[in-house]
Protein backbone atom coordinates (compact mmCIF):
# COMPACT_ATOMS: atom_id res chain seq x y z
CA UNK A 1 0.00 0.00 0.00
CA UNK A 2 2.73 2.13 0.68
CA UNK A 3 4.46 1.55 -2.57
CA UNK A 4 0.93 2.77 -4.15
CA UNK A 5 0.45 5.08 -2.43
CA UNK A 6 3.72 7.12 -3.41
CA UNK A 7 3.18 6.05 -6.70
CA UNK A 8 0.02 7.95 -6.82
CA UNK A 9 2.19 11.14 -5.23
CA UNK A 10 4.44 10.46 -7.99
CA UNK A 11 1.89 11.24 -10.90
CA UNK A 12 0.01 13.51 -8.67
CA UNK A 13 3.41 15.64 -8.78
CA UNK A 14 4.00 14.75 -12.50
CA UNK A 15 0.45 16.25 -13.53
CA UNK A 16 0.90 19.30 -11.49
CA UNK A 17 3.76 20.07 -12.68
CA UNK A 18 2.77 19.19 -16.45
CA UNK A 19 -0.26 22.02 -15.24
CA UNK A 20 1.72 24.52 -14.26
CA UNK A 21 3.89 24.57 -17.34
CA UNK A 22 0.86 24.70 -19.69
CA UNK A 23 -0.56 27.82 -17.88
CA UNK A 24 2.86 29.40 -17.84
CA UNK A 25 2.83 29.15 -22.01
CA UNK A 26 -0.94 29.73 -22.70
CA UNK A 27 -1.58 33.58 -22.39
CA UNK A 28 -4.59 33.99 -19.74
CA UNK A 29 -7.43 34.81 -22.00
CA UNK A 30 -10.33 36.79 -20.90
CA UNK A 31 -13.35 37.66 -22.19
CA UNK A 32 -13.84 41.07 -24.35
CA UNK A 33 -16.90 43.13 -24.21
CA UNK A 34 -18.24 46.21 -26.03
CA UNK A 35 -20.39 48.48 -24.56
CA UNK A 36 -22.57 51.09 -26.68
CA UNK A 37 -24.23 53.54 -24.99
CA UNK A 38 -24.36 57.26 -25.65
CA UNK A 39 -24.43 57.63 -21.72
CA UNK A 40 -21.55 58.07 -20.22
CA UNK A 41 -22.68 57.23 -16.63
CA UNK A 42 -23.87 53.97 -17.75
CA UNK A 43 -20.85 53.54 -20.31
CA UNK A 44 -18.48 54.05 -16.69
CA UNK A 45 -20.81 52.14 -14.44
CA UNK A 46 -20.66 48.73 -16.60
CA UNK A 47 -17.27 49.14 -17.52
CA UNK A 48 -16.38 49.34 -13.64
CA UNK A 49 -18.50 46.28 -12.86
CA UNK A 50 -17.11 44.51 -15.71
CA UNK A 51 -13.47 45.29 -15.28
CA UNK A 52 -14.07 44.07 -11.61
CA UNK A 53 -15.23 41.02 -13.02
CA UNK A 54 -11.91 40.42 -15.05
CA UNK A 55 -13.84 41.08 -18.13
CA UNK A 56 -11.83 42.91 -20.75
CA UNK A 57 -13.73 46.05 -21.52
CA UNK A 58 -13.71 48.91 -24.28
CA UNK A 59 -16.43 51.50 -24.53
CA UNK A 60 -18.27 52.92 -27.36
CA UNK A 61 -20.30 56.07 -27.55
CA UNK A 62 -22.07 55.61 -30.43
CA UNK A 63 -23.20 53.09 -32.64
CA UNK A 64 -21.49 53.97 -35.12
CA UNK A 65 -17.88 54.11 -33.15
CA UNK A 66 -18.99 50.79 -32.36
CA UNK A 67 -18.80 49.62 -35.80
CA UNK A 68 -15.31 51.34 -36.16
CA UNK A 69 -14.31 49.12 -33.06
CA UNK A 70 -16.01 46.11 -34.70
CA UNK A 71 -13.99 46.41 -38.02
CA UNK A 72 -10.61 46.27 -36.02
CA UNK A 73 -11.24 44.35 -32.87
CA UNK A 74 -12.79 40.84 -31.90
CA UNK A 75 -15.27 40.93 -28.89
CA UNK A 76 -17.43 37.91 -27.79
CA UNK A 77 -19.48 40.20 -26.27
CA UNK A 78 -21.85 43.48 -26.97
CA UNK A 79 -24.12 45.23 -24.81
CA UNK A 80 -25.81 47.59 -26.05
CA UNK A 81 -28.56 50.60 -25.38
CA UNK A 82 -31.53 50.59 -27.74
CA UNK A 83 -31.95 54.27 -27.56
CA UNK A 84 -29.57 56.41 -29.09
CA UNK A 85 -28.69 59.37 -31.58
CA UNK A 86 -27.94 58.51 -34.43
CA UNK A 87 -28.06 54.68 -35.60
CA UNK A 88 -30.14 52.93 -32.88
CA UNK A 89 -29.05 49.81 -31.12
CA UNK A 90 -31.27 47.97 -33.09
CA UNK A 91 -29.68 48.80 -36.03
CA UNK A 92 -26.36 47.96 -34.67
CA UNK A 93 -27.65 44.77 -33.79
CA UNK A 94 -28.47 44.23 -37.05
CA UNK A 95 -25.17 45.05 -38.52
CA UNK A 96 -23.03 43.20 -36.00
CA UNK A 97 -25.37 39.67 -37.51
CA UNK A 98 -24.19 40.75 -40.91
CA UNK A 99 -20.55 41.22 -40.30
CA UNK A 100 -17.92 37.81 -40.78
CA UNK A 101 -16.24 37.67 -38.11
CA UNK A 102 -14.73 34.57 -36.18
CA UNK A 103 -16.72 32.67 -33.57
CA UNK A 104 -20.09 34.26 -31.88
CA UNK A 105 -20.66 37.54 -30.62
CA UNK A 106 -23.41 37.32 -28.09
CA UNK A 107 -25.31 40.48 -28.08
CA UNK A 108 -27.51 42.27 -24.68
CA UNK A 109 -29.75 44.85 -25.65
CA UNK A 110 -29.72 47.12 -22.81
CA UNK A 111 -32.83 49.37 -22.83
CA UNK A 112 -35.47 50.83 -20.72
CA UNK A 113 -38.26 49.57 -22.88
CA UNK A 114 -40.09 47.17 -21.25
CA UNK A 115 -43.10 45.57 -23.49
CA UNK A 116 -43.12 41.79 -24.70
CA UNK A 117 -43.13 43.50 -28.04
CA UNK A 118 -40.11 45.45 -27.63
CA UNK A 119 -38.38 42.50 -26.46
CA UNK A 120 -39.76 40.38 -29.53
CA UNK A 121 -38.71 42.92 -31.51
CA UNK A 122 -34.93 43.40 -30.19
CA UNK A 123 -34.58 39.28 -30.49
CA UNK A 124 -36.19 39.52 -34.40
CA UNK A 125 -33.10 42.07 -34.70
CA UNK A 126 -30.82 39.68 -33.83
CA UNK A 127 -30.32 40.39 -30.33
CA UNK A 128 -29.34 37.26 -28.08
CA UNK A 129 -30.69 39.08 -24.24
CA UNK A 130 -32.50 41.58 -23.69
CA UNK A 131 -31.75 43.95 -20.12
CA UNK A 132 -33.98 46.92 -18.91
CA UNK A 133 -32.31 49.00 -17.57
CA UNK A 134 -33.23 49.63 -13.25
CA UNK A 135 -34.27 45.78 -13.09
Amino acid sequence: MHLEQSQQNEELSDALHDTTIVQQLAPQWRCRVLIVDDDDIIRAYLSAVLKKASYDVQVAASAEEALRILDTSQFQIVVTDWQMPGMDGLELCRKVRLKQVDGYVYVMMLTVRESKQDMLVSMAAGADDYIVKGS
